[in-house]
């Protein structure tokens, strides 16, 4: 299975703009939104439901009526997610079933809650598997292993095209394991550097290989060139260098960016598909 994911250290960096470009460009791809707190690709691909189904988190407490009201399970909870009423606070509660162990009248019992919606969706390019988790929602890992698994199944052995989410950390994790690149998409700011740095070393020790793509190029020639070194001093590739345009930029906020995209990024974006291609070849 042919699997690429375009990640950023930090939002803002054009991560989903470059996604969208590249499944222009691509054939026979199906798309995996992993950005589950704040999905987009949908927008900019507009995106038809064809199916949903629902996504079961971490498990709540229930307090039955049958409780004597003993405290013994608020005293238990870690999480300050008893009150002082002996009622759950389902955001607090991480479902780690505490309370309904100590619990000496077997007054407490653990629920499935759904945590958020898995979306099976069509495009003019191809399939599109998003999810969206709710607000105060856990489990985003988990949300994001769904994902991919439904992206898996729908492209029955073909590409699987990742537009992952910000940051280093569980969702990251989740995105990254099993993929066969990982492409960081940077802006030259010493943020973007810092949180750039951080992702690539993520990749390095989930063992995949890691590509730079610097967009907005042109803003911070300094940071840029820090960039540029940072990659040849680690064997990293710089596989596209976008310029900075503001017509682009101003498309893609109206949701106007497949045009602007053919126009102004899609032979960027041929580029590193065929980077791609040779990535998978050398393996």
């Amino acid at each position: 299975m042919r699997q690429l994911a375009v990640i950023s250290g930090k939002g803002g960096t054009g991560k989903t703009m470059l996604t969208t470009a590249l499944a222009l460009c691509a054939k026979d791809v199906v798309m995996a939104d992993c950005d589950v707190e704040a999905p987009n690709l949908h927008m900019m691909l507009d995106a038809q439901p064809v199916d949903e189904e629902p996504f079961y988190g971490l498990d709540v407490a229930v307090i039955e009526d049958t409780c004597t009201r003993c405290g013994m399970c608020a005293d238990a909870c870690r999480f300050g997610a008893i009150t002082d009423a002996l009622s759950i606070d389902p955001i607090k509660c991480e479902g780690c079933g505490m309370c309904a162990l100590v619990c000496p009248s077997d007054a407490i019992h653990l629920e499935r809650r759904m945590s958020g919606t898995v979306v099976l969706s069509s495009t003019r390019w191809g399939g599109l598997v998003y999810a969206m988790l709710k607000p105060g929602e856990s489990a985003s890992g988990r949300l994001v292993a769904t994902v991919r698994k439904r992206a898996l199944e729908m492209a029955d052995g073909g590409t699987v095209l990742i537009d992952g989410p910000p940051g280093s950390s569980c969702p990251t994790i989740s995105t990254l394991t099993g993929v066969q690149l990982a492409l960081v998409v940077c802006e030259p700011t010493l943020s973007a550097l810092s949180d750039m740095k951080r992702v690539l070393a993520l990749a390095d020790q989930l063992h995949v290989k890691g590509a730079v793509c610097i967009n907005k190029c042109g803003l911070n020639d300094a940071i840029e060139s820090k960039i540029e070194a940072f990659c040849v001093e680690r064997g990293i590739d710089v596989v596209g260098r976008v310029p900075y345009e503001k017509s682009l930029f101003e498309a893609y906020a109206r949701g106007h960016c497949v045009d602007a995209i053919q126009r102004h990024l899609i032979e960027q974006a041929k580029d590193i598909w065929r980077y791609f291609e040779r990535t998978l070849r050398e393996r």
